[in-house]
């Protein structure tokens, strides 16, 4: 009896989870199944995983995710990275603004900080890099003080590009006229 990894796991998140009752467990499962699969650049794995367990319509009568647990979020950050692989970085810049204003001033939490993080991967998929970069910046800057690396850090391979020219743009020297500021304050 050969069986693989994935039936392995479709089997626990499919079958036993839900047969315990767990919506929550299996909803989080799920998502980070996908998430998971996006990371790695299995993008069709993703698309399967996220059709098998439901994750991509919640709102069908069918799904485990229909009775609400509070996944909007969640979810919604799920398409945005769907998008985003489907090469609709436009449709994931849309649903990645609604996130952020829904979050308004509260910039440091975890979701916020991954949403920041995601947007400015959608930016510089459109090209928006001077953009990307300020988003990218703002989120580091937010996440620093209290060590939030993984928030950022879940935003995916896509990040890398982006990090790589904050990287460059905090190792610019200071213009000649803030030098020239800096001396007048002295």
């Amino acid at each position: 009896a050969d069986v693989s990894h994935r039936e392995i796991e479709s089997y626990l998140i499919d079958q036993v989870i839900l047969r315990l009752d767990l919506p929550r467990l299996y909803g989080n499962l799920a998502i980070d199944e996908v998430v998971l699969r996006l990371h790695c650049g299995d993008t069709a794995g993703a698309f399967e995983s996220a059709h098998r367990t439901r994750v991509h319509d919640p709102e069908a009568p069918s799904s485990p995710l229909a009775a609400g647990h509070g996944w909007g979020q969640s979810l919604q950050l799920l398409q945005a990275r769907l998008l985003m692989a489907e090469d609709d970085a436009t449709g994931a810049l849309r649903k990645l603004n609604l996130l952020q204003n829904a979050h308004g001033s509260d910039r440091r939490s975890s979701l916020a900080l991954t949403v920041t993080a995601l947007k400015a991967v959608a930016l510089w998929q459109c090209e928006h890099h001077k953009e990307a970069v300020r988003e990218l910046d703002r989120a580091l800057t937010q996440a620093a003080p209290e060590h939030h690396a993984y928030p950022i850090f879940d935003a995916g391979p896509g990040l890398l590009a982006v990090l790589r020219a904050v990287s460059e743009r905090r190792e610019v020297p200071v213009a000649a006229d803030q030098l020239q500021a800096k001396d007048q304050l002295r």
